[in-house]
């Protein structure tokens, strides 16, 4: 069988869906029914995406103008993607339309059963009803999805172990975060210096940082780096309170309140050395007494950092969910992530 294990554990893609998965079993733990089938979703259709390029890959040595065709094709589609102009259904239209399961099957030797056409489109349905803040998707199904999830990844051979390689993934999805949105942020800052937002903006990427590279100290606890590994996954994550994708630069204040309130937590209540974080802060700065600041900060000024959250969030959600991370720990973040009831 042709070796398909250089889907790459390299590959800052890759690191993206197992940031999701992460991110859509501890929704469906939490009964989060709607938020679990979004990024269930989100995983599979990143999992598709790594796997044409991995077909694309193949047929460039068997097939050349196959591998153009679809290439040309791929590109046209995040074309669109960049524009908001694709929707998860197009995707699904656009992976049947390549017979895809057929093609890597030919070339790779595995089966992909979770390739079905049927499968995938009842995989589109629901994310697009999920999408609808008046529906609510039944608790069977979001299970189901999540759990065709799980096997997809585990099929293409997208395995890791809990607490041992997460480090490496979500190193290399900070490195594709940081490409991201470092310069947006310094320009945004100097051109807004005395707005509340732009000291949290600041410190967004070295503190994202400081986590990481808590998750990846020995001294930090397994419990520790769960609730930090919560919050490093809210930053990266496409369904924020404030997106990103309508606020940009701005719609990430209610990330970086997240980090620092989850840093405050956890070295107020969550028994996390004081000495172990400022040591991970590789700065001579006080780190421990900068994350106070800011998390009075934060308190005092909740009306003027978050603007009303979208209506599919609930009204005004954004401050009453993130304020319950300085007493209650990042994990609040997943009971009252979507304000869903059942």
């Amino acid at each position: 069988m042709p070796a398909y294990d250089d889907v790459a554990l390299k590959s800052i893609s890759l690191s993206a869906i197992v940031v999701r998965r992460e991110e859509s079993n501890a929704c469906s733990s939490f009964h989060l029914h709607n938020a679990a089938t979004l990024t269930a979703g989100s995983a599979i259709e990143l999992l598709l995406d790594i796997l044409v390029e991995r077909l694309i890959e193949k047929l460039i040595i068997d097939n050349p103008n196959e591998a153009a065709k679809i290439s040309q094709r791929r590109t046209a589609m995040e074309s669109r993607l960049q524009n908001n102009r694709i929707t998860f259904f197009e995707w699904v239209q656009f992976y049947s339309e390549l017979n895809l399961a057929q093609q890597l099957r030919e070339q790779f030797g595995r089966e992909f059963a979770f390739l079905d056409k049927s499968r995938l489109h009842r995989v589109r349905m629901w994310w697009n009803k999920a999408k609808h803040d008046h529906y609510r998707v039944p608790p069977p199904v979001a299970a189901a999805i999540v759990g065709y999830m799980n096997d997809a990844l585990e099929e293409a051979d997208i395995r890791t172990v809990h607490g041992t390689t997460e480090f490496s993934f979500i190193g290399l999805h900070n490195i594709s975060w940081q490409q991201s949105w470092n310069k947006k942020i310094d320009k945004w800052v100097s051109r807004n210096p005395n707005q509340p937002a732009s000291d949290l903006l600041l410190y967004l990427p070295l503190l994202l940082g400081l986590a990481i590279n808590l998750i990846g100290d020995r001294r930090v606890s397994f419990s520790q780096k769960s609730a930090l590994f919560v919050a490093a996954n809210y930053v990266f994550s496409t369904e924020d309170l404030i997106s990103e994708s309508i606020h940009d630069v701005r719609g990430l204040v209610d990330d970086a309140a997240v980090l620092f309130l989850s840093l405050y937590w956890l070295c107020r209540d969550g028994n996390l050395d004081e000495s172990v974080v400022q040591e991970n802060w590789n700065n001579p700065t006080d780190i421990i007494g900068y994350i106070s600041k800011q998390e009075k900060f934060i308190r005092e000024n909740h009306t003027k950092l978050f603007p009303d959250s979208p209506h599919q969030f609930g009204d005004k959600l954004v401050w009453a969910t993130i304020q319950r991370i300085a007493t209650e720990g990042p994990e609040a973040l997943w009971q009252n992530y979507w304000k869903e009831a059942y």
